[in-house]
């Protein structure tokens, strides 16, 4: 009907090194552009541990841990920077052997106001077409405590449908 629903750019770049069969070293950049959160850009890299509590074909459940920098630039305020400390986890379920269903979390906080968090919680089911490419369905919720000003919601939720293409 001609309303503005969803303006919304996200992304994680992440690269891990293992220590150990379960423990890994990792650097990621947040970046988020959220029209309705009035969200200019946030960015944030951190570096931190995780650790995969399982492993195995069927069941996959790792949780990390990071620090690092945010900026934050809403309309008509200046950048705010601040210290950041990320958490994450993300389990993976296979419920047969082409179908998985996912969900996973991400918090992070501003280490000058912590009560300054940002966080988004999914929860997914993926069919694969092929070896390289499958069907995805995707509730995302965003949750942004401290939103720049009164009036902007501090929830969101979306429902996403994709084809994926993996490599």
């Amino acid at each position: 009907e001609g309303d503005l629903t969803a303006n919304r750019i996200g992304f994680n770049v992440r690269d891990q090194y293992k220590l150990t069969q379960r423990l890994y070293v990792f650097g990621q950049n947040q970046f988020l552009k959220d029209e309705f959160k009035d969200i200019d850009y946030l960015v944030a890299p951190t570096g931190g541990l995780g650790y995969k509590l399982f492993d195995t074909p069927q069941t996959k459940l790792d949780v990390d841990g990071s620090v690092g920098v945010v900026w934050e630039k809403n309309p008509g305020f200046d950048v705010d920077t601040s210290g950041a400390v990320a958490t994450g986890e993300k389990l993976i379920q296979a419920l047969t052997s082409n179908t998985t269903l996912t969900q996973a979390f991400v918090g992070l906080w501003k280490m000058d106001d912590f009560e300054d968090a940002l966080f988004t919680f999914g929860v997914s089911m993926a069919v694969a077409m092929s070896t390289h490419t499958q069907i995805k369905v995707e509730v995302l919720d965003t949750f942004k405590n401290k939103p720049p000003l009164a009036t902007i919601q501090k929830n969101d939720v979306a429902v996403l449908m994709a084809i994926v293409y993996k490599m």
